[in-house]
This record gives structure tokens, C-alpha cells and sequence, in this order.
């Protein structure tokens, strides 16, 4: 086991509503450190997938700066100038740490993912990932899809790692 989400569910009527943790084991530590994946990589990651879960989870907004403002108009067409209003590597980042994303931001007021540093963790040798100012379910969810998929990419890593040892092994 790598890692364990905890209270991803809603609690209704408190203040943690969209507050979770993820639990990191210590093997998560080592699936990181056998993987390929580091800051590059993350980025790549971000700038090939970002836009799709942006606009998945809800942040497929676009900005005009010719049509904006009091002189909106929602009948003009878009301009030369239009585009999205949240983009990959500015609105959607990962920093790449020891732990893999020990820091996960995505559109908001500093809303994000940390590894948190203050907090125990559950189990010896492991961390937390730790949620703050997540204000909404797209918040939320854009948060788990770019974990999960790191998590995922993880995983692919070492088993095509374990597979091409596993066949050279087989080989002599």
C-alpha cells in the first residue's frame, strides 16, 4: 500500500466540507524514488494533460479583453485576443519534491495540496498531504486528478521498470 485518501467524502454542515488528507506510506517514498518522474517531468505532465482537467473540472472559462468588464457584450463574437482564462504551469503547478508532489496548486485563492510538515503522520516513516483554502468541489476534484494520475504514472513507471528487469533477467 502506497497511500490511503482520508474523509474525501463531504461532512454536511462543517466547516471542513471539501477537507481531506491523503496519507502517504513510506513505500510511496520509495516508489518515488525508483521512478523516472522529478520536476521535468511533472511539468511535462501539466502542460500536456492540464488543459483537459482544467476544462473537465469546470475551468474551461475564456477571457476576452476586448469584451470584458461594464462594456460586456455576451452577443459579440470573441476577439483575436481571447483565450482561456486558466492555464496549465500558471493557474495548475506541481513542485516535485523527495516525496513526489509535495506541492499540488491549482485555480483559487492559494488553494492547494501540501505535504504538511507540522503533522505527524499516521505512520512511522510516512507523510500527509494536506488540503488548504478548497472552497469548491472543482477545487477538490482537480486536486485528486492530479494526484491520482501521478500516483498512476508512479506506478506505470516502476512496473515498466520491474518488467524490462524482469525480461532482461529472463534473458540470460
Amino acid at each position: 500500500m502506497y497511500y490511503d485518501i482520508i474523509g474525501y467524502a463531504p461532512s454536511r454542515g462543517s466547516m471542513g466540507v471539501h477537507g481531506f488528507s491523503i496519507q502517504l506510506y513510506p513505500g510511496w517514498r520509495g516508489l518515488v524514488e525508483r521512478s523516472q518522474m522529478d520536476q521535468e517531468r511533472a511539468d511535462h505532465l501539466i502542460k500536456n494533460s492540464g488543459r483537459w482537467w482544467l476544462d473537465s473540472c469546470g475551468y474551461d472559462r475564456i477571457f476576452d479583453p476586448d469584451n470584458c468588464g461594464i462594456d460586456y457584450d455576451p452577443k459579440k463574437p470573441p476577439g483575436p485576443e481571447a483565450g482561456p482564462a486558466y492555464k496549465p504551469l500558471i493557474d495548475l503547478r506541481v513542485k516535485w519534491g523527495g516525496w513526489g508532489p509535495e506541492h499540488i496548486m491549482v485555480p483559487g485563492d492559494a488553494c492547494g495540496l501540501d505535504l504538511d510538515h507540522h503533522s505527524p503522520s499516521h505512520v512511522e516513516g510516512g507523510a500527509v498531504l494536506l488540503p488548504h483554502n478548497v472552497d469548491t468541489w472543482k477545487q477538490k476534484n482537480l486536486l485528486m486528478i492530479v494526484f491520482l494520475h501521478i500516483a498512476y504514472s508512479l506506478s506505470f513507471y516502476n512496473e515498466a521498470d520491474r518488467a524490462e528487469r524482469e525480461a532482461k533477467r529472463n534473458a540470460d
